[in-house]
């Protein structure tokens, strides 16, 4: 973010597209060299394999629900819902030139590659990368609960304290106890 702000400040209109394309063209290059072993593993199954392989259905309904697992794991319900809700507010806003960028980008991001999962069943770590914006996303949300309603601080509290209190009860007995941690987000 620190680039585009100074690239923002400091250069012409026609610099920043030359800066875009190139932006694209290294992200391009990039899916390509992560992403050719893998399509030429899946044309070798192809020859080999044929039409059983060509009409393999790797997202069943037990995929979708091993995916949606993984998101709750990770975040719990109650920060999916604070986080969906303040991403939402984050939309609404009015931001700043290049921000409305920075995070279509990122959601954008996330969206590619958890479709990349359910196309071809690699399994990737978008989840990873929507971790911090669901943080902002329920630090928003709270945010707004504390300075616009009238319980609002006592609620944000309490919400921030559950889900603090949650992922200590997750972490505590996996540090101390030897006892292991669902790994369904951990391998998302």
């Amino acid at each position: 973010m620190w680039l585009l702000v100074l690239v923002q400040r400091n250069t012409s209109p026609a610099t920043l597209w030359t800066f875009t394309r190139l932006l694209l063209l290294c992200g391009l290059f990039s899916f390509a060299v992560t992403y050719s072993a893998v399509v030429f593993l899946k044309f070798g199954e192809f020859l080999t394999v044929g039409e059983k392989v060509a009409t393999e259905d790797h997202v069943s309904v037990g995929y979708w629900s091993l995916v949606w697992n993984a998101f709750r794991v990770s975040f719990h319900d109650w920060g999916l819902l604070t986080g969906a809700a303040g991403i939402v507010l984050l939309l609404l806003r009015r931001l700043p030139r290049y921000a409305g960028a920075v995070l279509g980008g990122w959601l954008g991001v996330v969206v590619f590659f958890w479709a990349v999962e359910m196309l071809t069943a690699l399994q990737v770590r978008y989840v990873y990368l929507l971790l911090p914006l669901v943080c902002i996303g329920a630090a928003l949300l709270l945010d707004r609960l504390a300075r616009h309603t009238m319980h609002g601080r006592a609620m944000a509290w309490a919400v921030l304290l559950f889900l603090v209190f949650n992922a200590a009860l997750i972490w505590y007995p996996g540090t101390f106890d030897d006892n292991m941690m669902d790994m369904t987000a951990l391998v998302r």
